[in-house]
């Protein structure tokens, strides 16, 4: 006897929306950006509340203004084109960029909701620089850029298009690495995966611990296998 199990319309919602992944089906999402375009798709996902079915339906899931946005420092969708300088220990590049010209830096007091340790930092012309997020990018890549959440200190923003892609970038091996979050680091070679999790380490002792350079120790190198794909190692 067949048992079939009961599925939720969220559950059949995000299976819809990652077959249309997988398949490159042509939705709204995908006649907006070219089929090379990143584009993160696991927030329009999570915040859809109609089942997916026509074009427009999908439109108004990706333009829609959330009621909690905050419009400090940049609107809803404002498109910046940007250079990232480093990862976070999450795998989220951080780009810095001067605060548009009526904004000052006093409102950055206005929230506290989601602090971070990336403070507002000035560049040599002594102009504020604001912090924004980005996913599967790669350290001094030149990328196009989406905002769509403000926080106390920095921004997030969807990745529309590497305009300067790193020599150290690949193909992910999974289709689905873009998305799902699981594999932050898929279109990084190995070798360079390596040295960003020694630098991370070096990092945290220094800015987090206080430990001076010179005299601490230097991280050892990342130890890695030579099985680099279909294993996950968890501590």
């Amino acid at each position: 006897m067949m048992i079939i199990m009961p599925m939720t319309t969220t559950f059949l919602r995000r299976m819809v929306m990652l077959s249309a992944v997988r398949n490159r089906l042509s939705t709204t999402a995908f006649l907006m950006y070219p089929v090379n375009t990143i584009h993160s798709y696991s927030r329009v996902m999570s915040s859809s509340t109609s089942t997916v079915g026509s074009e427009e339906e999908v439109a108004v899931v990706v333009n829609k203004i959330p009621k909690k946005f905050k419009p400090y420092p940049f609107q809803y969708h404002t498109e910046l084109t940007v250079t990232v300088e480093s990862l976070t220990n999450l795998g989220f590049g951080i780009a810095r960029v001067p605060l548009p010209n009526n904004i000052t830096n006093n409102n950055t007091n206005q929230d506290n909701d989601n602090n971070t340790n990336e403070e507002v930092s000035k560049n040599n012309n002594n102009k504020p620089l604001w912090v924004i997020f980005i996913p599967n990018v790669i350290p001094d890549e030149t990328v196009r850029i989406r905002i769509y959440r403000n926080h106390a200190t920095y921004s997030d923003a969807d990745l529309l298009e590497i305009v300067t892609p790193s020599p150290h970038r690949i193909e992910p091996k999974c289709d689905l690495a873009n998305v799902c979050g699981g594999c932050q680091y898929q279109h990084v070679t190995i070798e360079r995966q390596r040295q960003f999790k020694t630098e991370q380490v070096q990092d945290l002792f220094e800015r987090v611990g206080g430990l001076d350079r010179e005299s601490f120790p230097k991280v050892l190198d990342t130890i890695g296998t030579d099985e680099v794909y279909e294993y996950r190692g968890k501590m």
